[in-house]
């Protein structure tokens, strides 16, 4: 299931929810979602990729998408 997720899945889906009226920051959420599971699987030797998928995509922004967090100091 993991190796069906593909550049031109992600690209899909952001199409698919932005028709369904999503707003970008809410498929943004779904996408973290999604890139969250697929390196957990990948941290805990369930699955290893081909190539990293997220390294490669892009949002509708053209800015590549980065995990978001809390900073410490």
């Amino acid at each position: 299931m993991l190796y069906d997720i593909m550049v031109s899945l992600l690209r899909g889906f952001e199409t698919f929810r932005l028709n369904k009226g999503n707003s970008k920051n809410t498929i943004g959420i779904y996408l973290r979602a999604i890139r969250s599971i697929y390196n957990s699987a990948i941290s805990e030797d369930q699955f290893v990729p081909l190539k990293n998928v997220f390294q490669h995509y892009k949002n509708s922004k053209g800015q590549e998408n980065q995990e978001k967090g809390i900073v410490k100091r």
